[in-house]
Parts: C-alpha cells; sequence; structure tokens
C-alpha cells in the first residue's frame, strides 16, 4: 500500500466518497469503451485498416500499445490528471485500431452488442451513483417507483 494514504481514515480520503469515486469510474469506462468501439468502427470503415495489415503496421500498434500500459502502470501516481486523461484515451483510441480486426470476424450486431451493451452498463451504474448519493437504498427506490406507480394504474384501470 502506497504510503502517503496509509494513515488515512476513509472519511478523510482525498477520492471523495466511495460513491463519488465509482461513479467517475463507471463514467470513465463508458467513455473508454464508446471510444474504442468508435474508432474500431472508422478504421475497419476507412482505407486505414488495409493499410495497417498490408505494411504490418498492426503489430508496431500492439507493442505501442503494451508500452502506454507499462508507462501508464509504472506513473499513475506522478502523472498530472490532465496527461493520465489524455494518456487513457490515447490507450482506448489503440485499443479500437488493434480491436478492429474483430469487425472483420465478426457480425456487426454482435459487436454492437458487446461494446455497446457494455458501455450503457457503465454508462447507467455512472448515472445511478450520481443519482442515489444519499444512499437509503435499493428498498426506497422501489418504494417510491411504487408510490408513483400505484395512482398510475389506479387512474388508468379505475381499480
Amino acid at each position: 500500500m502506497d504510503q502517503k494514504y496509509y494513515n488515512i481514515s476513509y472519511a478523510e480520503s482525498p477520492f471523495g466518497t466511495l460513491n463519488q469515486y465509482m461513479t467517475r469510474t463507471y463514467g470513465w469506462m463508458a467513455a473508454g469503451l464508446l471510444v474504442t468501439f468508435a474508432t474500431a468502427l472508422l478504421t475497419v470503415t476507412t482505407p486505414l485498416f488495409e493499410l495497417m495489415f498490408s505494411t504490418g503496421l498492426v503489430f508496431l500498434l500492439s507493442i505501442v500499445e503494451l508500452v502506454l500500459v507499462a508507462v501508464l502502470s509504472a506513473r499513475v501516481e506522478r502523472l498530472q490528471p490532465t496527461t493520465a486523461t489524455g494518456l487513457f484515451f490515447a490507450y482506448a483510441v489503440l485499443n479500437g485500431i488493434n480491436l478492429s480486426t474483430y469487425f472483420i470476424i465478426y457480425d456487426l450486431s454482435t459487436l454492437i452488442l458487446a461494446f455497446l451493451v457494455g458501455t450503457v452498463y457503465f454508462g447507467v451504474m455512472a448515472v445511478y451513483g450520481a443519482r442515489h448519493a444519499d444512499r437509503r437504498g435499493l428498498w426506497y427506490d422501489g418504494y417510491r417507483a411504487l408510490r408513483g406507480f400505484g395512482p398510475g394504474v389506479y387512474a388508468v384501470h379505475g381499480l
């Protein structure tokens, strides 16, 4: 464990509450998946795809992606937030270029299901976390839903 955070209690966390941290994490994951999917789709529908495989550039880009992961892992605690954001999106773009080969192998509907459902999942979790900061729980949400749903059923069906 990093020594600078060793004696900090959870209430004093520099990352905010757990809810705030997880909300931001899910938001970044949704953005990263969306960028990866869009890059892969653009790569496979442009002449860049043929250029990558005819020249062997795809192998170089795979190595660059691995180096970028190593750099991010080694320097994650010392990076400025804007630098880390730029490297994160650079990784998402490189990942999209490298994963564009799957667009040749699999049907587009399968890839939309894989990438965009993941994006929607992370996006919904981020919105849910931001919206439910009071953390009263799912029982309270269910109660509110039933409270709002009940009068609607009564008005429509005349119960």
